[in-house]
This record gives structure tokens, sequence and C-alpha cells, in this order.
């Protein structure tokens, strides 16, 4: 879905960004494709970013320019991107069909909003399957851990650590029973040789 608007980011704030925690075991460009997917579904890359050019990205990560291409060709193939000869290349999100999430529709594009909530998301089986896999390893304990699951504290310091200020799971801490973002966070870390 284009958007409008089109921002550039600068190369090597891109840069900073590809370079963080590699999930991916396949060539270089995939992996460079699936990061620069990972960071448009977290929002680090906003939609409508346009990329810098092949070959100064190619420069910035110290690889070749023939990866920097195939990255963006699979961005393009799989709808994570589009290029305008001429213009750059534009982040964007795949297009998914309309069956995939059905809206209570009036007519061919009007969306009836009389009704208060839409189906479910197809991604909510999923994750409630995904829920009851990890269910056994939970009931194992008393359930209460008063600075938060371990497992998620390692994931909220694995996210900390991407961003450039590594605390250790020990320092992130979540209350129990906290919902909002703002709860989960390391406790204080700030010193000044890293100034995080």
């Amino acid at each position: 879905m284009p958007v409008s608007l089109e921002q550039s980011t600068p190369v090597h704030e891109l840069a900073r960004l590809l370079t963080g925690p590699a999930r991916h075991d396949g060539p270089r460009y995939a992996a460079l494709a699936a990061r620069v997917q990972e960071l448009l579904g977290t929002g680090a890359l906003p939609v409508g970013t346009r990329l810098p050019a092949e070959r100064e990205l190619a420069e910035a990560l110290g690889v070749s320019r023939v990866t920097v291409a195939s990255a963006y060709r699979t961005l393009r193939e799989e709808g994570y991107a589009r290029t305008r000869h001429g213009s750059g290349t534009v982040t964007e999100l795949p297009r998914t069909p309309a069956a995939a999430w059905p809206l209570p529709l009036d007519g061919e594009d009007a969306v009836n909003l009389a009704h208060a909530a839409p189906p479910a998301s197809p991604h909510l089986l999923p994750a409630y399957t995904r829920a009851l896999e990890l269910l056994p390893g939970v009931l194992a304990t008393s359930g209460y851990h008063p600075d938060g699951l371990p497992a998620l504290r390692q994931a909220v310091a694995d996210r900390f650590t991407a961003r450039g200020c590594p605390p250790t799971p020990s320092r992130c801490w979540s209350p129990p029973g906290s919902w909002t973002p703002s709860a989960w966070s390391p406790r204080p870390c700030s010193t000044p040789a890293t100034g995080c």
C-alpha cells in the first residue's frame, strides 16, 4: 500500500538498523531483506521511507552491490518495496487479500461501521495454539515471578541491546500485571561510559 509522503533514511542510520541481530540462516541478501521486513513490522523503519541507493548501502554495510540489489528485489517481490526509475526504492507493506480478515462490507468499497467489532483476526488461532504449546513449561513453576517471566525479561534485554543499550536480563523487569509498554523497561542502567 503506497504512502503519499516519502521520507529518506540516511544511509548510515539504515546501516545501523540493519546490523541488528540476524535471525536468518540463508543467503546474505535474504537476511538483509528479512531484516528490513522486521524493521517495517516493528515500526523502526516507517512505511514510505525511501531506501538509500544500492551502491551507498552496499558500501556502508561492507557487502557487494549485488547483495543489496538482490535484497531490494526480494523486498519488491514480497510486496515490501516498490521502485520507480529515477525515484529510488520506497518501503511499503504488502497488499493482503480482503479475505484474510474480512470486514463487514456495504457495497464494494464501504465498510459497515454499524458492527462494533470485525471477525477475529486469522492470526488469533495460531497465537493461541502457540500459547498452549508453551503452557506446560509455565505450569511447572509457581507462576509467580516478581520481576516478570525470565524469557520475557531476556526478550526485553535483547530488544534494548539491539537498540544500543545492552542491559542484562536481571536488570530488565516488568511489574506483575502490567500491560503498558512503559512498564516494560530496564532498571536504570545509565553510565557515563555508555550513555544509555
